[in-house]
């Protein structure tokens, strides 16, 4: 099980019953077979400059658990899942890199990953354990794999999100510096006209989306 950055929208929006990464890891630990390891990894970007490092205390109360085990954040991901007969985590991607694997995974928010046979939503915690019996004998599908790729490839379009935020970042809020701040309408009205085509290409791509699905 991969630990979450936080805080961060992942764990507050989409999970926000799974925000005590503690707790989470003592649960999933109970629940697991005996004679199976729990490898819990820190996220490689929870320290600085990004967040600060959990109290030590949060690690050693992961380290109670007889069968959880902490691999050092700097531990490449892709490492541990090759060895792994299961990943289980709370809302992260790496259910969905596992399957590039042939490692099937658990995860605990509704997305569309589960699409993939060999990737479970946790719906009730109270079947934690039969889940990962379960999923334990699962295989993966390479046939479902490129075939969800496909659907993204087919549904993607070319944006530079990053650099758009950084724009209205730029405009609007100093840099990102500030986040409650005042701006009139002839200040979004100067943003708009300066990002007219790529706010039109959003528009155009989300018509298209609508169509798609109608």
């Amino acid at each position: 099980m991969p630990l979450q950055q936080q805080p961060e929208r992942s764990l507050l929006i989409s999970a926000p019953n799974h925000t005590n990464q503690i707790e989470t890891v003592n649960f999933i630990s109970e629940s697991l077979p005996e004679n199976y390891i729990l490898v819990v990894k820190e996220h490689p970007t929870q320290g600085p400059p990004n967040r600060d490092w959990r109290k030590i205390s949060d690690y050693k109360k992961m380290q109670k658990n007889s069968n959880v085990r902490l691999i050092h954040p700097s531990v490449a991901a892709d490492t541990i899942i090759k060895k792994s007969k299961l990943v289980i985590s709370v809302s992260g991607t790496i259910t969905l890199e596992s399957a590039f694997f042939n490692t099937p995974s658990i995860t605990f928010v509704e997305n569309d990953y589960p699409l993939l046979s060999s990737i479970t939503h946790l719906k009730s915690q109270n079947k934690l354990s039969d889940t990962i019996k379960n999923c334990l004998e699962k295989k993966v599908n390479p046939t479902e794999v490129k075939k969800y790729f496909n659907i993204l490839e087919n549904n993607s379009f070319i944006f530079d999100l990053l650099s758009f935020q950084d724009n209205y970042l730029k405009h609007f809020f100093f840099d990102g510096n500030l986040l409650d701040v005042k701006f009139s309408e002839s200040q979004m009205e100067e943003f708009l006209i300066k990002h007219k085509s790529t706010l039109e290409l959003l528009a155009n791509e989300f018509k298209k989306s609508l169509i798609r699905s109608s």
